[in-house]
């Protein structure tokens, strides 16, 4: 979306949800009637203004807004942001993207993707869809363009009247007369002013009325002074000095730049007329407070007086003017009639309901993410609205509370079980040309309500990765730029470019750009981002890095017919023919072989560990897990029929370390423990044996051997406990600046085997 469709959408809100407060306003007078102070009705049209002219407001539970279907208002805020700060925490924890779950290879060089816009599934509705959302784009520039036209004559037509004035007004003559001057100075010690205002005339002139919120100036028909009595003259200009102290200047001015900037809507120019009035209303009344009852009568004639000898023809949107329509005058006069000593003041219950009404009407309903992003898209393209969010029989598990470890970024070997926990029903393609396969799955927890699915292709005949793709049920751009990017609190030196609207067939979207340097050297990757059937998606196509000899290298790249065979080829998972999405893990004891995330993974472990293992989600209250996976067992000795495994359990303390829990059915370490008080193993490209000792300790009546394991002395400290429980083999590595270890073993020895 471009800056002037953004601007206008914001300048049409503003004005959509003034023109309900503009209706509120009148209603209520209408219901209340005279109840209605004037001081504040007139503050309450002063809330309209600031709602047509203020960019931001917050939110509030208390805002009438919360009563409306469609409750997110920072619609325009949300669009740039989205979640920016979490995402941050997740890739910080993740800057390589690598799970050992899965069988990517940390060492390649790994980013992560984002996406923006693009149509539906098969050819004929893709095709439609398409058509739609360019049609609304381009509706929505020509519009913008439209209003930007009617604004800048607008703008034009005022700054010409404004000149043509200030030149017309330089002419005319500065009161001199002490008498005038004196009285003058007289109404300004009334109302209470310091600052010295002079006074001119011209018999050009229709209507007194004062110029100017810096430095204020009044100006009179020359005809006033010469049949005006002395006591009419003090009533022009209390009036005039009482426009000035209220600050009427400036809200005339707020309310010409309401008009001009939506000048589109009748409700708003109906509402700066209705101000205009009120607050002659509100300033009369002003007048009177300072007067007393016994001058009313005596004000109200000076208005009909002055009233017949001239005519309103003071056109400009900056005057105060003394008179307007013959209507406006009468109310003016029945105002007058009617007026009570203290009528101008302000009660404490009105303040408490001026309050009450700001916060209703100065404020934005209280914020749902999902919402947000929903009214964004409609905007965008209200074809390819984004899926309504998990309804309650179709949950994440991470909303409803089943992750055991809820890690930022999950890996899964089966593209079924990603569809169960993801949140929205994605599509992945069913053609990936030929020779591919998918290598990796992984879950990016975006926030705490979106997740980002990720997976990588590779050739079947090798590990080299060909292209990537995503999807999400959110816009993450700027995750994207944290991704393959800079990385979390590091300078961001990159360069993007995006695309817009890039066609590749029929299907539009974005191409996104990033230049970056990853040590020596420099890399160029490039995505195709779009919408289908309400989802974001994008595909990696592209990837090249330059040494710094200058040698440039390519990792891969698709032509845009490739992209289109893919993208045209998505279904969802459940419908999938020609494409196997189930992840063989290689046999490995470095990589992992199932992660454990939920109970049903959990539960699954039970088959290839063959006994129940423990399974604490914190340590000491506050130690949570943050990672596990069951994978080969380090005892494994290639055998590809009798494979052992071990769980792992991941535990992030506070201080600078790690703890890994590890159980088993083999340990070697401990049976030569137990046998000769030691172990050996063989170090290095020498061979060397190296024999590693133990001390045998008792916590919570267990037998556990201990012992130190460094390869050099630059290593941080790192300690092994060993024990041996019900024929299960348990040992705890504690490794950098960890603490408590006594406390830690005694309740993993407590701890039972989950149930």
């Amino acid at each position: 979306m471009d800056i002037l469709s953004t601007v206008f959408l914001r300048i049409l809100y503003s004005s959509l949800t003034a023109s309900i407060i503009i209706l509120m306003v009148l209603l209520l007078k209408k219901i209340l009637k005279n109840r209605i102070g004037i001081r504040l009705y007139h503050a309450l049209w002063l809330l309209v203004l600031a709602r047509l002219l203020l960019p931001v407001v917050p939110e509030s539970p208390l805002s009438l807004f919360n009563l409306m279907p469609l409750k997110n208002q920072n619609i325009f805020n949300t669009y740039y942001s989205n979640s920016v700060n979490i995402q941050k925490w997740i890739f910080s924890r993740n800057s390589k993207g690598y799970s050992p779950s899965s069988s990517y290879d940390a060492n390649e060089p790994y980013d992560d993707s984002v996406f923006s816009d693009q149509p539906s599934g098969n050819q004929s509705t893709s095709n439609d869809r398409t058509q739609h959302s360019n049609i609304m784009h381009y509706m929505l520039k020509i519009v913008s363009f439209i209003w930007l036209i009617g604004f800048m004559l607008m703008a034009i037509a005022i700054f010409i009247t404004a000149v043509k004035l200030r030149i017309t007004l330089s002419t005319y003559d500065r009161i001199t007369d002490r008498n005038i001057l004196s009285l003058l100075e007289a109404c300004t010690k009334k109302v209470g002013m310091k600052k010295q205002i002079s006074a001119y005339v011209d018999k050009s002139f229709k209507s007194p009325c004062i110029i100017g919120i810096i430095n204020p100036r009044i100006y009179l028909p020359r005809e006033t002074l010469n049949i005006a009595k002395q006591q009419q003259l003090l009533h022009i200009f209390l009036h005039e000095l009482v426009h000035y102290k209220r600050k009427d200047l400036f809200y005339n001015l707020l309310g010409t730049l309401a008009v001009t900037l939506h000048w589109f809507n009748p409700m708003v120019w109906l509402a700066v007329k209705k101000m205009k009035l009120i607050r002659e209303l509100a300033c009369d009344t002003c007048v009177l407070e300072i007067l007393g009852e016994q001058e009313s009568v005596s004000y109200g004639m000076t208005i009909l007086n002055i009233s017949k000898l001239f005519t309103n023809d003071c056109k400009q949107l900056s005057l105060l003017s003394f008179f307007q329509t013959d209507k406006q005058i009468e109310r003016r006069i029945h105002m007058i009639k009617t007026f009570k000593k203290g009528s101008y003041k302000i009660s404490v219950i009105a303040m408490l309901f001026f309050i009450l009404v700001s916060a209703g009407t100065l404020t934005n309903a209280a914020s749902s993410k999902k919402v947000s992003d929903d009214f964004t898209a409609i905007i965008k393209d209200p074809i390819n609205v984004p899926a309504v969010k998990n309804t309650s029989d179709n949950k994440s598990e991470s909303e409803t509370g089943k992750f055991l470890i809820d890690a930022p970024l999950k890996s899964y070997t089966d593209i079924n079980k990603v569809n169960e926990v993801a949140g929205f029903k994605f599509k992945v393609p069913d053609d990936l040309l030929q020779g591919n396969k998918a290598s990796a799955l992984h879950l990016k927890k975006v926030s705490d309500s979106s997740n980002m699915l990720e997976i990588f292709y590779s050739k079947k005949d090798t590990r080299s990765i060909t292209f990537s793709f995503y999807a999400s049920d959110a816009d993450i751009l700027e995750l994207l730029k944290e991704t393959d990017g800079r990385g979390p609190g590091k300078d961001d030196n990159n360069v993007y470019n995006i695309t817009e609207h890039f066609n590749i067939g029929e299907i539009s979207g974005r191409i996104l750009t990033i230049d970056k340097t990853l040590g020596s050297l420099e890399l160029n990757s490039k995505y195709f981002v779009f919408t289908n059937d309400r989802l974001w998606y994008g595909i990696k196509f592209f990837e090249s890095y330059k040494s710094s000899s200058g040698k440039l290298t390519k990792r891969f790249e698709l032509s845009f017919d490739d992209i289109e065979v893919i993208i045209t080829s998505l279904k969802y998972p459940q419908e999938i023919n020609d494409t196997n999405y189930k992840i063989q893990a290689e046999a490995s004891t470095e990589v992992g072989q199932m992660a454990i995330y939920d109970k049903d993974d959990l539960e699954n472990t039970k088959g290839l560990l063959e006994f129940t293992p423990k399974f604490p989600l914190t340590l000491l209250e506050n130690i949570k897990a943050v990672d596990a996976w069951v994978n080969i067992s380090s005892e494994w000795n290639g055998n590809q029929e009798n494979k052992n495994y071990e769980l792992n359990i991941f535990y992030q303390p506070e201080e600078n370390g790690t703890i890994v829990f590890t159980q088993g059915k083999i340990n070697k370490h401990y049976d030569d423990l137990k046998k000769q008080g030691y172990f050996e193993f063989i170090e290095g490209e020498d061979r060397k044996i190296k024999r590693v000792n133990s001390e045998m300790l008792t916590i919570a009546g267990m037998h556990i051997y201990k012992y130190q394991n460094k390869f050099s002395p630059e290593d941080p400290d790192c300690f092994n406990y060993l024990w041996k429980e019900n024929g299960i083999y348990y040992d705890v590595f504690f490794y950098g600046e960890t603490s408590h270890h006594e406390e830690i073993l005694n309740e993993l020895i407590e701890e039972q085997p989950v149930k």
